[in-house]
């Protein structure tokens, strides 16, 4: 008998004209050659447009899978696929139940995986030990009722709300008890203080006017000239220390500046060395350092691009390459730090490449209303404040405008709006799962700037970061949480926890 997979499909060769063709379709399937198993039962269909095996047979090959058994265990439901529809619209009750079954074991595997999102989140807001954070919780946890222990969660973070409020306010009342304890013992001290003051104050007068001129004229004028004489020395820190020791005394505030000018002088000019001597890295920083000082940005991204473009002619899938530079050890003093980028497709004479790293920490959008990629504030700000802190004149020539598509979410129909044109974008449900084979593939630190900017980190050091595809809802965006699980589900989009890891396509003919 004609059989998918050893499971009998009730065709014998010598009932029907086409159980030749299921049989022949059957084994093109266990051999994993799904076009000519599709052709088999299309052929089969010509003589029995009724055979629910048939639709059956073209449905596991356009899955290409070649067992049934392979069929429950799909990532995503398959009941909108024509040869499924057909197969059920045509089978007896035993395959209408078995194909209504594979379904139905899918869903309600995804629904498993959200409710354990769900609560899993909830146990996150409920670890923040604060009564906003256990009645957050308790809402999530009441989304999911029946679910594990959820009503029983939900009733503790309540009772522990209650808890944390009555405690605020012992602290309060706690707080002002003891404000008013001190401000009483300070009237008692004030009226201490002016009893020995009316004795001391005649016997004071007189020294205080020798004071003055001493404080004010004497001791000044000659501390001024000592801090003339460092600055004419060239010990322009030590000059600088001494007139601002002066408050401001004379022209003091007008000598500082003077000094601060010759140093930086003086670092601009180590710079300079630095550079025409090939220590590029160093020059990069000491320039990075002056903050702008006269063309010492230009000069460092200078540099910087030239160092960075001739890496780039050694790039493949998987590698690492340094793009640009942006703040990332949260130390401004030290200038901006060289930008790693994972490549993540080569396609000809350009390149797909992701942050290594999250680089910073933003809401997709700034407030709680419907959007889309699109219309997002996050989209904006990537292609505007990000890409011109990011890149230099030369950096943005290699940088490539790309159509971004709307893709949607493959677990809910909420509308991703329309295609855009970025230069800088966020990956897509899609593109995650495509380019990313692993949950621990997906899993990404935030450097320090980030976390600074107040993004989530968990004990392992990783943190959530936005996918640019739809949520649950038009008010929720996609995202991938710490342990690498993509969130179909999402967060809301004025979110202020969630990190950035910016995209893009880097031309490398150029």
């Amino acid at each position: 008998m004609a059989e998918i997979n050893n499971v009998s499909l009730g065709h014998a060769a010598d009932e029907k004209p086409g159980a030749a063709l299921l049989k022949r379709g059957d084994l093109a399937l266990e051999d994993g050659d799904f076009t000519a198993a599709e052709a088999f039962y299309e052929q089969a269909l010509n003589s029995e447009p009724e055979n629910a095996y048939a639709y059956f047979g073209k449905l596991m090959a356009q899955l290409k899978v070649r067992k049934k058994s392979e069929l429950a265990a799909r990532e995503f439901p398959f009941d909108g696929n024509l040869n499924y529809q057909k197969a059920l619209r045509f089978a007896d009750e035993g395959l209408k139940k078995e194909l209504e079954g594979y379904i139905e074991t899918i869903n309600g595997r995804i629904e498993t995986a959200r409710k354990e999102e769900i609560y899993n989140e909830a146990l996150v807001e409920m670890s923040a030990n604060t009564e906003s954070g256990y009645r957050s919780a308790a809402k999530t946890f009441q989304t999911i009722p029946g679910w594990k222990d959820a009503d029983a969660l939900a009733a503790q973070c309540m009772e522990k709300a209650e808890e944390c409020r009555a405690k605020e306010a012992a602290d309060r009342l706690e707080a002002e008890r003891i404000a008013e304890q001190r401000r009483v013992a300070a009237e008692k001290s004030a009226k201490k203080r002016k009893k020995i003051a009316a004795v001391v104050t005649p016997i004071v007068v007189v020294s205080i006017a020798f004071l003055i001129v001493l404080t004010k004229v004497i001791i000044p004028n000659g501390k001024y000239n000592s801090a003339v004489d460092l600055y004419n020395a060239g010990k322009y820190d030590e000059a600088i220390a001494a007139f601002q020791a002066l408050n401001g005394y004379k022209d003091s505030t007008e000598q500082i500046a003077k000094c601060e000018t010759a140093v930086k002088d003086e670092q601009y000019n180590a710079a300079l060395d630095l550079y025409n001597a090939g220590k590029y890295n160093e020059a990069i920083t000491a320039f990075q350092v002056l903050n702008g000082y006269k063309d010492s940005a230009e000069k460092a991204a200078e540099i910087l691009f030239s160092k960075q473009k001739a890496a780039l002619t050694d790039v493949s899938v998987g590698s690492t390459i340094k793009f640009g530079s942006y703040e990332q050890d949260n130390n401004t003093s030290n200038g901006k730090e060289e930008i790693e980028w994972i490549v993540l497709a080569k396609e000809d004479d350009k390149v797909l490449v992701i942050s290594k790293y999250a680089l910073d920490c933003q809401q997709y959008n700034t407030s709680q209303t419907d959007v889309t990629w699109a219309t997002c504030s996050l989209r904006t700000w990537l292609n505007g404040t990000f890409y011109y802190a990011a890149f230099g004149t030369d950096h943005q020539k290699l940088i490539i405008s790309s159509t971004v598509t709307a893709d949607k979410n493959p677990s809910y129909s909420t509308s991703p709006g329309g295609n855009t044109t970025d230069k800088v974008f966020l990956l897509s449900i899609t593109e995650v799962k495509k380019y990313f084979g692993s949950n621990s593939a997906r899993q990404c630190q935030g450097t320090a700037y980030c976390y600074a900017q107040g993004a989530n980190k968990a004990d392992s050091g990783f943190c959530w970061w936005w996918l640019r595809s739809p949520g649950s809802y038009s008010n929720v965006a996609a995202l991938v949480d710490c342990d690498g699980f993509v969130s179909y589900r999402g967060k809301y989009v004025d979110r202020g926890n969630v990190a950035v890891r910016p995209a893009l396509w880097i031309n490398l003919g150029s």
